[in-house]
């Protein structure tokens, strides 16, 4: 496991999430960012094939890493929805293997998006200027992405 490759991981989301705001400030539209979830993190009781998954996949470390970065970074942005627990009150198996889902999957997903989306005011006054500059990894999150924080789940 590398902390420095999940760093740069994140600070290359932030980096990218830094250039759309910059694009839509210019241009004068809303964005919405959705972080998707995946079988190595998150709060869903797991199936017995997932949990296989999740004991089993020798990237969780990494995973475990960056999802605790963008969770920290998620959390100070109205753009960027989280949803690594989308599937926190799903029993079914949801997931294909450790990154893809089923179609019951992207139904809950989906309608996560629908609500999200939905909910954003999307018209935006263009502000002809350019943006403020940010960091490319807050500071509050840099020792969370150092740290993992994600909820262990009993299995």
């Amino acid at each position: 496991m590398s902390r420095g490759l999940a760093d740069s991981i994140v600070g290359t989301f932030v980096a990218n999430l830094a250039a759309l705001d910059a694009i839509a400030s210019r241009y004068g539209f809303k964005h919405e960012v959705f972080w998707q979830p995946n079988a190595l993190v998150g709060l869903k009781p797991l199936t017995r094939e997932e949990q296989d998954m999740r004991a089993h996949e020798g990237i969780r470390p990494l995973v475990q890493l960056v999802y605790s970065g963008v969770s920290c970074v998620a959390a100070r942005s109205k753009h960027i929805h989280d949803l690594s627990n989308v599937f926190a009150g799903e029993s079914a198996l949801v997931y294909l293997d450790w990154n893809h889902v089923t179609s019951t999957g992207n139904r809950v997903i989906a309608r996560a998006i629908a609500q999200a989306v939905t909910a954003a005011n999307t018209s935006v006054p263009p502000t002809r200027q350019p943006p403020a500059a940010v960091p490319l990894l807050p500071r509050e999150c840099q020792a969370v992405a150092a740290k993992p924080r994600i909820a262990r789940v009993r299995q």
